[in-house]
């Protein structure tokens, strides 16, 4: 499937990031932002991730299948670099030299030739003074499949008396490819091992026998798992 980030640089500086790839608890304002900042060597905080603009035709695709940031992630530094070269174009008129002559590092285009620079939000704020629009770049892409692989140990007591079971240890081993923001990563794991300790040892839809009312239907006698359900976890 095919996805599009259209990118829009502001003449404050900023640049504003539009995806169809809509984010429900996985951080893409994070690292959709981390992305394209570290792409074009600027503050993160310039970044601003737009997500589903109704005034802006893009092709995209949802977020399941955990394929975010392999697809509408990976065309953010498709965009980022289109921008690049793009942005050297136009710094290369302003400097009154080739292409080939401009150089970019942290959001400067400069060259030996003319011994001059200038920064990307200049040409961006220059842009928009003469052509009334926003210095825009759309990237798009194609993206595959990706074959991530982990591997994850539980250790259980169980009181032989009760029955009651008790999660002494876990071990996670996961081997994410690139990671963009470990911190997130982290996050999303400790996440997942809970919510599958709390399918495993709690969760039941419960249905009235005689009536077929569902008993479960709110978090108030719905189980969910506490935080000293895992002691430790490496």
């Amino acid at each position: 499937p095919k996805d599009q980030v259209l990118l829009e640089f502001g003449a404050d500086g900023s640049v504003s990031v539009f995806t169809l790839a809509q984010s429900s608890g996985q951080s893409h304002e994070t690292t959709f932002a981390m992305v394209v900042a570290d792409t074009l060597g600027i503050d993160a905080q310039r970044v601003a991730i737009r997500q589903s603009p109704v005034d802006r035709e893009l092709i995209g695709n949802h977020t399941g299948g955990s394929r975010s940031m392999a697809g509408a992630g990976s065309v953010c530094k498709v965009a980022a670099l289109k921008a690049i070269e793009q942005g050297r174009s136009l710094a290369a008129v302003e400097l009154g030299v080739e292409p080939s002559q401009v150089s970019y590092a942290n959001g400067v285009f400069s060259s030996r030739d003319a011994m001059r620079q200038v920064s990307f939000a200049e040409l961006a704020k220059q842009h928009a003074q003469r052509a009334g629009t926003p210095l825009s770049v759309m990237g798009e892409d194609s993206v595959g499949s990706t074959f991530p692989n982990g591997c994850h140990i539980a250790e259980v007591e169980i009181d032989p008396e009760t029955g009651v079971t008790r999660i002494v240890g876990y071990t996670a081993v996961d081997d994410n490819g690139t990671v963009i923001s470990h911190a997130i990563v982290e996050g999303q794991i400790h996440g997942a091992v809970v919510q599958g300790a709390g399918q495993v040892f709690g969760e039941d839809g419960v249905y009235d026998v005689q009536s077929g009312q569902l008993l479960s239907g709110s978090f108030m006698d719905y189980f969910m798992p506490g935080a000293g359900m895992i002691a430790s976890m490496n």
